[in-house]
Order: C-alpha cells, then sequence, then structure tokens
C-alpha cells in the first residue's frame, strides 16, 4: 500500500478484483478496499473499524473482527452500512466459504473448545474438542468446499506449532494431525493460508531478533 500507517489483515474478493485490509491511517483501524494492484484505495467502515476476515460469494459484505469489541461484524462493500452479524466477543473468527457460519474457539478451563455457529440464528450447531490440554489455537481457516475447518495449534508455552485439520460432516470425527510447523526457533505465526485447492497450505512464521546496541559519545 506504500503507506506510513499500519496496513495489515487483507481478505480478497471472490473475485479477485478487490483487496480488504486494516489500516490506522486515520488514527482508528477501519476497514479499507482497494483495487488488487493497490489503487483506488476507499475506507469502508466508519463507525466501527476492524480487521477483514473474509468476503461474502456474492461481493455484498466484508466480514471483519471488530478492533473495538473483538465481535463479528460486517460491513457494506461499497460502504455505508455496518452492522454486528456475531456479538460474542472471541479474538479469532472465521467465516464460512457460503457465509452462512461462523467457526471460532474457545476456552472450557484447561481445554479448548472448537465451535460452528449458524449466523441467521446465532445459535451453535457443532462442538468439536481441541487436542491437547492447555493448547493454544492461533489460527483457524475453512476449507474451500466447507466440509473441513484447518487451525494451527501452539503448545502451552507457544514452543511448537502444528496444523491440524477437523471434518465437519461428522461430528464424532477425530482431528487430524497434518503438518508439524517447528519448535521454539521459528514459532511465531505471523500467517496461514489455505489455497483454492484446498490441498495445500502456506504459513509465514519466525522470530524477532533483539539486538543490545552501544552508543557512544552522545552530546
Amino acid at each position: 500500500t506504500n503507506d506510513a500507517a499500519d496496513d495489515l489483515a487483507a481478505a480478497i474478493s471472490p473475485d479477485n478484483h478487490s483487496i480488504f485490509f486494516a489500516s490506522n491511517r486515520t488514527g482508528e483501524t477501519h476497514v479499507w478496499r482497494m483495487n488488487a494492484d493497490g489503487g483506488n484505495q476507499t475506507q469502508i467502515t466508519t463507525v466501527e473499524g476492524g480487521f477483514p476476515i473474509a468476503v461474502s460469494p456474492d461481493r455484498r459484505w466484508v466480514y471483519y473482527s471488530s478492533a473495538l469489541h473483538k465481535t463479528l461484524r460486517r460491513a457494506s462493500t461499497a460502504g455505508g452500512a455496518e452492522e454486528t452479524v456475531f456479538d460474542k466477543s472471541n479474538r479469532l473468527f472465521a467465516v464460512s466459504p457460503d457465509g452462512l457460519s461462523v467457526a471460532f474457539a474457545e476456552r472450557q478451563g484447561t481445554e479448548t473448545i472448537l465451535n460452528v455457529a449458524a449466523l441467521i440464528d446465532k445459535q451453535i450447531v457443532k462442538v468439536f474438542q481441541i487436542p491437547g490440554e492447555k493448547s493454544n489455537l492461533t489460527h483457524l481457516a475453512w476449507s474451500p468446499d466447507g466440509k473441513s475447518l484447518a487451525y494451527i495449534l501452539a503448545d502451552g508455552e507457544f514452543n511448537n506449532n502444528a496444523l491440524w485439520r477437523q471434518l465437519l460432516t461428522d461430528k464424532r470425527a477425530a482431528p487430524q494431525r497434518v503438518a508439524d510447523l517447528g519448535d521454539a526457533e521459528i514459532s511465531e505465526m505471523f500467517g496461514f493460508a489455505l489455497a483454492p485447492d484446498g490441498k495445500h497450505f502456506a504459513v509465514a512464521q519466525g522470530c524477532w531478533l533483539h539486538d543490545a546496541v552501544l552508543l557512544r559519545g552522545l552530546k
């Protein structure tokens, strides 16, 4: 975006023509839209901004996580209309490809539960157990066909990461461990995405390097 502000959390429209992203260039975090080539950058939200998650199949709505209340909201991709669609506060939502359901995880004691709720009536329709006590779910995504969820788990110390897959068509299906994504040396996960074919995935991961610097001769 070549902007001095923080621009992040990109979500691409189904037709690949528009990119929605979060920016604090106005002093508050709001949802913005731009063309695929970076042109025509336009602010979409004005009331309550946040971080884009997905664009509806008909391209009329962009779903985003509220920066203020951490609820799930949506805004017209043309601007003007904004509303809360799921008022539960959560740090991580994933909207289904058909725009009808939302997945999110929550802690129950030392366990983590993965929920799927219908957006039309806000009712939870499916519940799955996340493997391992004190595990931290850091990234969550629907498969393109809407039949499974992929998520990344970190252990209690955020030292080890693994990619898991949960089949949604069978409530009794156990989660499947797909890949080991590294240990403490590359523990922080900055991004995760599934390919359109549902068979490949990409992650951005690494660690921050902090050096001590000694300055002499200051006046």
